[in-house]
């Protein structure tokens, strides 16, 4: 089986290295697990074998190529890969592994300028970012991200590698938003089958994770901490406590970024791997007391009282149940207090009717046609309009 995924996948070389990789992790596994040499968790095995193996060599292969080489369900690859990496005497293999994506990205932004980032006067020093890159890489690495995708985590890196050789805080979200051609070009310089994955939600998340970690290794440098403190600095942090570390912005990140890598590089490696999300991410939301502790008991259960019973009660003994006896007087104003506010509102005043008309009254000259419609229904005499009208001409 190696010897076949190894010619499909065009490195019949690495058949050797990885069958010598099986029978010494098979080793080791095997009585764990009491299963037969041969069979699923076997064939599973040796695809993770010719995947560490190739790695090792800087091969560009992902777990999906390598399961499509070896005709073994991605799962079933993963699991083994889990399995693996619980034993300390094999050498680590990462599932999920930024190394082979960020050197694509950084040929493919190369070639392929951003627009966000061209009206900048200094061209971008793309040998400083490839080191960069490597060297946040190296750092990152000393973190587990298992459960992380590869790939929005590697364009994050390039966005940061991208203002430490700048050395000046860019337009992050629009790099984000420029990120969907980066992620799913091809180059031709590896077995990279996996499907692009990675939203401008995802890439400025892990952009934020790798701002804290930064921050973290750029405060730790005297010459950081003894800069000249600010008025807007000073304003700030007044009301914080002696020997609270200063706070760093983007713009400081990103120019102390070499030296605190170069620090930190020097410093030796954690004997286990701390969780990149449990020290770097978004902080889980703690429940608090009145949420954790036992629910409060309803007023019928308060009061020893079933739903039947309830439904019996009239209105009386409810307001009995509810309220102490003389609670109720505080809510309803008495007889007194009630006639001395209708009286300040002007309800106890009787409305005044309009007086009615007399039945003698005098009959409107010129009554309105809106009331009295009798030119609808009658024919108009032109004659006596013509006379009335003429008596308006003559002289008085």
């Amino acid at each position: 089986m190696l010897q076949g995924a190894c010619l499909r996948l065009g490195w019949e070389h690495a058949a050797t290295q990885a069958r010598a990789l099986f029978e010494r992790a098979h080793a080791v596994l095997a009585p764990q697990r009491a299963r037969a040499r041969w069979g699923a968790w076997a064939a599973a095995l040796a695809a993770v074998c010719l995947y560490a193996s190739l790695r090792e060599s800087g091969h560009l292969v992902d777990i999906d190529a390598i399961a499509a080489a070896t005709d073994q369900p991605t799962d079933a690859v993963v699991h083994a890969c889990a399995a693996w990496n619980r034993e300390p005497h094999l050498p680590r293999v990462r599932v999920s592994d930024p190394d082979l994506y960020w050197r694509r990205y950084l040929c493919y932004l190369e070639t392929h300028p951003i627009q966000a980032l061209a009206h900048m006067r200094r061209p971008i020093p793309w040998p400083r970012v490839h080191t960069t890159t490597e060297q946040l890489y190296q750092l990152c690495a000393r973190y587990e991200w298992a459960g992380l995708d590869a790939q929005p985590f590697a364009y994050a890196m390039v966005m940061h590698a991208m203002e430490g050789a700048m050395e000046r805080a860019l337009p992050m979200r629009s790099l984000a938003e420029a990120a969907a051609p980066v992620l799913s070009c091809d180059l031709g310089d590896g077995w990279l089958l996996g499907p692009p994955r990675g939203s401008v939600a995802t890439i400025l998340a892990r952009y934020a994770e790798m701002q804290k970690m930064l921050a973290v290794h750029v405060q730790r440098l005297p010459w950081v901490a003894a800069r000249p403190v600010t008025k807007k600095e000073r304003d700030r942090t007044r009301h914080q406590a002696p020997g609270t570390p200063r706070s760093v912005s983007r713009a400081d990140v990103a120019r102390y970024m070499k030296d605190a890598m170069q620090v930190a590089a020097q410093a030796p490696e954690p004997a286990t791997r701390p969780s990149w999300t449990h020290v770097y991410g978004r902080p889980t939301k703690v429940a608090s007391a009145r949420a954790l502790s036992t629910p409060a008991p309803s007023m019928a259960a308060r009061l020893g009282l079933s739903a039947a019973r309830i439904d019996a009660l009239s209105e009386a003994q409810v307001d009995a149940y509810l309220f102490e006896p003389d609670e109720w007087s505080s809510y309803v104003r008495t007889p007194e207090e009630q006639a001395r506010w209708e009286r300040l509102k002007g309800w106890d005043v009787a409305p005044a009717v309009p007086p009615a008309e007399p039945s003698d009254a005098p009959v409107r000259k010129r009554p309105r046609i809106a009331q009295e419609k009798v030119h609808l229904t009658q024919p108009l005499d032109l004659a006596q309009q013509t006379d009335s009208a003429a008596d308006w001409d003559e002289p008085g």
